[in-house]
């Protein structure tokens, strides 16, 4: 539920409340839709979640901003940032005095990295008894194949990062001291690599069900290749449980017969022999004979009567009055509809819970407007995440290219598309985006007084510094990153008292927090624990 930044919901219940809401959009280009991130081809997918100080809500503010920050081929860059108020009560428990315990939590200390673990979790089957044996059909299951290998890489090039390999340089393009140089941030020789050289483990990639299993026809691997550890499959072409006559994908088996342990003694030996059962993989014509394993597979989430539809885009969003009227939609590769309406960064909804005053925001969206700046010339590929140096690694995923967006004209520095619709009709009365007609029909409002906002953004900002915070720099900042501000309460200096709304971090905050982990542990199959 923590996945939107406006309290949609993806499961037909209740919605979020906007005292919950934890995902702050930061990305004035990509659209952060209540079911995740979508892809439209096969490859490889950078992420790192890593403090940065695109959270900090005033001066001094050392809590952690756990901050998204994806590599793909056709979109690359900060995405969203967890708001640190969303871990003070996640997970803790509740005193008489309405004090949550323990006061530890992911937005005041740091995190110590370990394992990553691959898993099939549950996976729905239909089932059949009949008088000559039992049987199972899955749903179609495929994995691609590295381009002339018979592997498929899972993950590599994992490390955790310090301060000084980003959010130093990003504080000061944030306060204005120093241009954006992003082949500085995260840089390919920074970070601390986790060491694998010790290990070198193998599984059989088996699947498992009501206590038997069936070897899918691989195995999975944890080993270091080169200067990088890696985790990845080994695909046995052979394999009866495994179809990879395709060039670029190995499909497995869906239907199978569950054979019982049976005790039989030889006839010619006299020897008992045991044959302890399994999953026996058979072919499609089964459930030609067996009709009732093409029922469709349970689900408690789609319902016929009530499809799943998530609307939010009638009337303001907890109370958060968007940036301008009407409503953009986009349809997405998977054919859902998708709107969205833009926010002034500092008023988004998942904001409002801070309550946070015009001082308070105006400081805020300083530092946006500033990095939107900043970003702007290597929209939408801002290449923070550098991928790992290896001639294995295979090519990047496509995001679904709906999902990118482009702002109109005026709401294009300083502001940040909010999802508020998604279901499989467009929505009524949305602008398609990219249409000729997909410009704003007012001018941006003010949330506190819903008129034409005073807070202007230009991509040919002016020199601002006389009536800037006076705690910015007054040598040399780069003027390109300073948009012009006219909001007749912006401060004359920085808030020197902390907003009552937002708990200051403790003081021994770890100055450096790791985004990844030093270790892998794939565990596709339930029954093992390969390291």
């Amino acid at each position: 539920k923590i996945w939107s930044n406006s309290p949609l919901d993806v499961t037909n219940e209740d919605d979020v409340q906007c005292d919950k809401t934890g995902v702050i959009a930061v990305n004035n280009r990509y659209l952060v839709a209540p079911d995740g991130i979508a892809f439209q081809n096969e490859g490889m997918f950078g992420t790192s979640w890593i403090n940065t100080p695109l959270g900090k809500m005033f001066e001094g503010d050392d809590r952690n901003a756990y901050t998204l920050i994806v590599d793909a081929e056709n979109f690359k860059g900060p995405v969203a940032f967890m708001l640190p108020e969303y871990w003070g009560d996640q997970g803790k428990w509740q005193d008489n005095s309405g004090t949550f315990h323990p006061a530890e939590d992911f937005g005041n200390v740091g995190i110590n990295t370990g394992g990553w673990a691959f898993e099939f979790s549950t996976i729905p089957i239909v089932g059949y008894q009949e008088t000559y044996g039992r049987y199972m059909r899955i749903p179609k299951l495929e994995m691609g194949i590295n381009k002339d290998t018979d592997k498929t890489l899972l993950m590599t090039g994992f490390k955790s990062w310090a301060d000084r390999d980003l959010y130093n340089d990003l504080e000061s393009v944030l306060n204005g001291t120093s241009l954006l140089d992003e082949g500085t941030l995260m840089p390919e020789d920074g970070g601390v690599q986790n060491s694998c050289d010790d290990i070198d483990d193998s599984y059989d990639l088996t699947l498992a069900a009501e206590g038997k299993g069936w070897f899918i026809g691989g195995s999975l691997e944890t080993k270091k290749e080169g200067d990088h550890c890696v985790a990845q499959i080994v695909w046995d072409f052979d394999s009866d449980g495994v179809d990879c006559v395709a060039s670029d994908k190995c499909r497995f088996k869906d239907v199978f017969e569950l054979a019982e342990l049976t005790i039989e003694t030889n006839s010619d030996t006299g020897e008992i022999e045991v044959d302890f059962g399994g999953m026996v993989p058979m072919e499609d014509i089964v459930t030609e004979i067996i009709p009732q394993l093409k029922r469709d597979f349970p689900s408690d989430y789609h319902s016929e009567v009530d499809p799943p539809k998530y609307n939010r885009s009638i009337g303001e969003v907890c109370n958060a009055p968007p940036a301008a009227d009407g409503m953009f939609c986009v349809q997405s590769k998977e054919g859902d509809w998708i709107g969205y309406r833009w926010y002034l960064f500092s008023e988004q909804p998942g904001l409002q819970r801070l309550n946070l005053n015009n001082r308070q925001k105006d400081w805020l969206q300083s530092r946006i407007d500033r990095l939107h700046l900043a970003m702007e010339p290597t929209a939408p590929l801002n290449e923070w995440l550098k991928p790992p140096s290896t001639s294995s690694l295979p090519p990047l995923v496509q995001v679904d290219e709906a999902y990118i967006v482009t702002p109109p004209a005026g709401l294009d520095i300083g502001y940040v598309p909010i999802v508020v619709y998604q279901g499989m009709n467009q929505a009524p009365n949305c602008v398609i985006s990219g249409s000729p007609t997909s410009t704003p029909t007012s001018p941006p409002v003010n949330a506190a007084t819903s008129q034409p906002s005073a807070l202007s953004h230009t991509s040919q900002p002016t020199d601002i510094l006389s009536e800037s915070p006076s705690s910015l720099p007054t040598t040399e900042p780069s003027l390109s990153l300073t948009p012009t501000i006219s909001r007749s309460d912006y401060p004359s200096s920085l808030p020197s008292e902390t907003p009552t709304s937002i708990p200051t971090a403790p003081t021994d905050s770890p100055s450096s927090t790791p985004s990844a982990s030093p270790s892998i542990e794939p565990t596709i199959n339930p029954s093992t624990e390969p390291s």
